[in-house]
């Protein structure tokens, strides 16, 4: 499990998307990824909000909420499996994909 932190939550480009969600996450410069051994907070199952498509809408570029979306990845631009039967699968591009690939880099311990 993996602690994301500093990302932007956007609408997509209606031109160029690679998912049917009107949603993307961006990751940034800043965004950083941290392996977590243990939960820090287990959240309640009580604690789950269920969200219609207009409220999701609504916290897009808010920055303060990234409610659970079920969704469908395209594209795939890095698959890594530092772990037997793990997958992970992200699509990046540009200068943003050669940033997280140096960070998994570092991070991972075979």
């Amino acid at each position: 499990m993996f602690s994301v932190s500093r990302f932007d939550v956007t609408e997509c480009n209606q031109n160029f998307m690679l998912s049917d969600s009107p949603l993307a996450i961006r990751f940034s410069d800043s965004t950083a990824m941290d392996e977590m051994t243990e939960p820090v907070n287990p959240i309640p199952e009580e604690r789950f909000r269920f969200c219609n498509h207009s409220e999701l809408l609504g916290l897009a570029n808010t920055n303060t909420h990234l409610p659970d979306i079920t969704g469908e990845i395209c594209a795939i631009h890095i698959l890594f499996s530092p772990w037997q039967y793990v997958y992970v699968t992200l699509s990046l591009f540009d200068s943003q994909s050669v940033a997280f690939r140096n960070k998994i880099e570092r991070k991972v311990r075979l």
